[in-house]
């Protein structure tokens, strides 16, 4: 029993050495081996998800202004046609080509239509992502851009009042790309 206490009091005695060299480094292993194959996964598994859903959100963002310019490169065409055909006297032109004009015209009108549905439908999907004041600001828009849509030529607004839709959906995707670390 005194060779065994005596294993403990001395810096060189075996029980020493059997801690410091092998129990020791069998801890740090156990410790090591636990983060590495338990905690690490799941790191790395929570930061590909926050990246993948960051990327996504960017992606939308993106698409979105490029589908809002069309938008309103879309509604500027249609309304300088549609004032075209208003403006061209019917006794000058043929039936034919007034014709053709109202077909022009209505090209437009399918392909603002088209731009518009994919627009508001990119706008549902990035709402999913954006906080309450930033969905009320899109909410605002798709009531006011509904409420166009059913205006007669004459009683539509300019087309500068598109673009400052524009530049107010601009700043709110902006801003909500920027606080998701974006």
């Amino acid at each position: 029993m005194d060779l065994f206490l005596a294993a403990f009091a001395d810096d060189t005695g075996f029980v020493y050495a059997f801690v410091r060299y092998l129990i020791f480094p069998l801890v740090l292993l156990l410790v090591g081996g636990i983060t590495a194959h338990i905690l690490y996964p799941r790191w790395q598994d929570s930061y590909l998800r926050r990246k993948a859903l960051t990327e996504r959100r960017s992606a939308l963002g993106e698409d979105i202004v490029a589908l809002m310019n069309g938008y309103v490169v879309s509604w500027r065409r249609l309304i300088e046609a549609a004032a075209f055909l208003a403006e061209t006297p019917k006794d000058d032109a043929s039936d034919d080509e007034l014709e053709d004009l109202h077909d022009r015209v209505q090209a437009l009108a399918a392909k603002r239509s088209e731009a518009r549905d994919d627009l508001m439908a990119a706008l549902s999907r990035f709402m999913l992502y954006c906080g309450r004041t930033d969905r009320a600001e899109i909410n605002t828009f798709m009531t006011w851009d509904e409420s166009q849509s059913n205006k007669r030529l004459e009683e539509l607004p300019n087309i500068k009042e598109w673009r400052q839709w524009e530049d107010r959906l601009r700043a709110r995707i902006s801003r909500v790309l920027q606080s998701s670390g974006r």
